[in-house]
C-alpha cells in the first residue's frame, strides 16, 4: 500500500507537470500568433509589389465572378494556377467589389489610380492572406508535434512567424504565400502517415498536395518525395526486417500513396471546375508542364518497383537495400556532408573573396541567358549550387542558420541522433528541389 501510494504521487506529479508544460507551450505560441500578425499588421498597405495588380484587379474577381456566373472555363484564371490566392485573397470582395475602379484614367504611358481607395483596397485583400497564413500556423504546429513533440512544433512556429522572407511573403497577394503553407501541412500529414500508419493522415495530405497545386504547379515535386520518404523511413526507422513487417508497412504505403494522388486530383478538380469543361487544363497542371514531366516518370517508375517488389518478389529488393544502408550508413550522411561543405565554401567565398562574380548573379538568372550575358559571367555547376545555397543561408536568421549548422554536424558526426529521419529527409528535400540543376549539366 506505501510502495502503491508513492507510485500513484509520483504519476500524479508527472501529469501536472506536463500539464503546465503544455499550458505554457500554448501561451507562448498564442503570442507568436499575436507577434505575427502585428509585424504583418504593421505597413500592410504602405507598399506596392510586382504582379499585385493583377490579382487584385483581375484574377481574384474573375475566379468569384465566373463562379456566380457558372461560367466554369474562367475559373482557370493563371497558368500558376494561383486558386488558394483567389479562395482566400477573394473574401477582399466583400469589402471592396469593383478594386478595378481604383484605376481611373488609363493612357498608353500612364496609368492613374484613386489613392485615397488605396490603403482599403490593399487591406481588403492583403489582410485575408496575412490572417489566413497566421491560423495556419496552429495546424502546422499541431502536425509538428505529431511527428516530434510540442517544444520541437513551438520552435519551429516561432522560428517560421518570425522569418522576415515569410512574414514578408505572407503580406502580398501571390501564389507562393500559399504554397509554403500547403506544402508544409502535406509532407508533414504524409510523415504522421507513415508513422501512424493510417489512412485518414494520407488523407489530410492530399487535400493539401493539391491545394499546394493548387497554388503553384511547382508543388508536383511533392509526389516522387513522397515514395522516397516510404523507403527512407523504412530503411531509418524499422529495426524489424522480416518480410512480414515489409509487406504490411508497404502495402498500406502503396495505398496510401495512390489515395494521395487520387485525394489531390480530386481536390484540384474541385476547386478548379474549369477542368470539367476542358480536362487537358489537368493534364497541363500535372503531367503536362515540361518541368513536371520527369518527376512524373519518376512517379511512376519508383511505383511500379514498390508494387512489384511488395506484391510479386514479397518485398525482397527493399529488404536487402535495407541491409546494405544499414551496413554502410555513411551513404545517408553524404548530402548533409555536401550542404555543410557547400554552406563552409559559401561563407568563406562571402567573407574573404570579395570580388568573386558569382555573387552578382542573381538566382533567376541562371536560367536566362540574356542576363548573365551580360555580366560576361557564366557559372559552372558548382557554383550554381552555390547560388542556389546562397538564397538559403542569407536569408534565414542567425539563430536558425547556426542550429541548423549544429544540427547537421551532429547528425554526421553521431551514428543515431534523435529523429535522425527529419534531419536526413531535409537534406534530401533541398538537394532534391534543387535537382533541375543535374539537367544543365548533361
Amino acid at each position: 500500500m506505501f510502495l502503491s501510494g508513492i507510485v500513484k504521487n509520483i504519476l500524479f506529479k508527472e501529469r501536472n507537470t506536463k500539464k503546465k508544460e503544455s499550458v505554457v507551450i500554448k501561451i507562448i505560441l498564442l503570442i507568436t500568433f499575436f507577434v505575427f500578425l502585428s509585424f504583418g499588421f504593421y505597413h500592410l498597405t504602405k507598399f506596392v509589389t510586382a504582379d499585385e495588380h493583377y490579382w487584385i484587379y483581375e484574377r481574384v474577381p474573375q475566379y468569384w465572378k465566373a463562379i456566380k456566373e457558372h461560367n466554369l472555363k474562367k475559373t482557370l484564371i493563371n497558368d500558376k494556377p494561383g486558386v488558394t490566392v483567389a479562395l482566400i485573397s477573394g473574401i477582399g470582395l466583400f469589402f471592396e467589389k469593383n478594386p478595378e475602379t481604383h484605376q481611373v484614367e488609363i493612357d498608353a504611358n500612364l496609368t492613374k489610380y484613386d489613392i485615397d481607395r488605396s490603403p482599403n483596397i490593399y487591406f481588403a485583400y492583403r489582410f485575408p492572406v496575412l490572417l489566413f497564413s497566421g491560423f495556419f500556423l496552429f495546424l502546422i504546429f499541431w502536425i509538428i508535434s505529431k511527428n516530434t513533440n510540442q517544444w520541437i512544433a513551438l520552435w519551429s512556429i516561432i522560428f517560421m512567424a518570425l522569418s522576415p522572407v515569410l512574414l514578408g511573403i505572407s503580406q502580398i497577394i501571390n501564389p507562393d504565400s500559399m504554397l509554403w503553407l500547403f506544402s508544409i501541412a502535406a509532407v508533414f500529414f504524409y510523415c504522421v502517415f507513415l508513422k501512424k500508419q493510417k489512412l485518414w493522415y494520407a488523407f489530410f495530405a492530399a487535400i493539401f498536395t493539391g491545394l499546394a497545386i493548387l497554388s503553384k504547379y511547382t508543388a508536383n515535386i511533392l509526389f516522387p518525395f513522397y515514395i522516397f520518404l516510404s523507403i527512407l523511413y523504412y530503411i531509418i526507422e524499422f529495426k524489424d526486417i522480416s518480410r512480414i513487417v515489409a509487406g504490411k508497412y508497404f502495402k498500406i504505403n502503396i495505398l496510401g500513396f495512390l489515395a494521395v494522388v487520387a485525394g489531390a486530383i480530386f481536390t484540384i478538380i474541385f476547386f478548379l471546375p474549369a477542368i470539367f469543361v476542358k480536362p487537358v487544363y489537368l493534364y497541363r497542371l500535372t503531367i503536362g508542364f515540361s518541368d513536371t514531366k520527369i518527376l512524373w516518370f519518376l512517379v511512376l517508375a519508383s511505383l511500379l518497383f514498390l508494387v512489384f517488389d511488395t506484391f510479386v518478389l514479397k518485398n525482397l529488393l527493399l529488404i536487402e537495400i535495407k541491409k546494405f544502408f544499414t551496413k554502410y550508413y555513411i551513404f545517408f550522411k553524404l548530402p548533409t556532408i555536401l550542404i555543410l561543405a557547400l554552406i563552409l565554401v559559401l561563407i568563406i567565398g562571402r567573407n574573404f573573396f570579395l570580388n568573386w562574380q558569382l555573387f552578382e548573379v542573381i538566382p533567376f538568372d541562371i536560367k536566362n541567358l540574356s542576363s548573365i550575358e551580360k555580366l560576361n559571367y557564366f557559372p559552372n555547376f558548382l557554383e550554381k549550387m552555390l547560388l542556389e545555397l546562397n538564397t538559403f543561408v542569407f536569408s534565414v536568421t542567425p539563430i536558425v542558420l547556426f542550429l541548423s549548422l549544429y544540427i547537421w554536424i551532429k547528425c554526421v558526426i553521431k551514428k543515431s541522433v534523435r529523429f535522425e529521419f527529419y534531419i536526413i529527409s531535409f537534406a534530401f528535400l533541398f538537394l532534391y528541389m534543387r535537382s533541375h540543376l543535374l539537367r544543365q549539366v548533361f
